[in-house]
């Protein structure tokens, strides 16, 4: 699949389970629930134990019935081995150009967390193909409105 359609197929329910556990096996039970309540989009946090791991099973098992992700990623060592593990589109928590790249050198969409406008619009400046506000407890929904009447084409993920 081609970057946009992994996006695309990403949101296509406009709604993604992010799995953060205590233990591997915590994480493999609560994303067989998910999966079986008919989410089709997951991201594994990379704060959970062997997070690589579960994406590896998960996408393996699974194949193009759901899009398995790779979160909390933070860097550009962490991308690469998300994207090394199988995982079909990377999640961060802040803005880092090098994250970008380095999923979108693999073929991998990029949804940085982004705070404020101009973190929007920086982030699709580096070519992200989504942007996650993070916090969004932060902000009323009356903000997010009043942002994405100013700033349209920003595809949000309120996290």
């Amino acid at each position: 699949m081609y970057r946009w359609e992994i996006t695309r197929a990403a949101l296509a329910q406009r709604v993604f389970a992010i799995v953060r556990s205590k233990t591997y096996d915590e994480a493999s039970a609560t994303a067989d629930t998910l999966l079986s309540a008919g989410i089709t989009s997951l991201e594994i946090s990379l704060t959970t134990p062997f997070a690589l791991e579960a994406v590896t099973t998960l996408t393996r098992e699974l194949g193009d019935d759901a899009v398995i992700g790779a979160g909390t990623v933070l860097d550009a060592v962490s991308a690469r081995m998300a994207v090394d593990a199988g995982a079909r589109y990377l999640v961060s928590p802040s803005l880092d150009a090098e994250v970008i790249a380095t999923g979108h050198r693999y073929g991998v969409p990029v949804f940085p967390g982004v705070a404020t406008p101009t973190e929007m619009v920086r982030a699709l400046e580096l070519g992200a193909d989504a942007v996650k506000l993070f916090p969004a407890s932060a902000h009323d929904p009356s903000w997010l409105g009043d942002v994405r009447a100013a700033l349209p084409q920003v595809p949000v993920l309120p996290t």
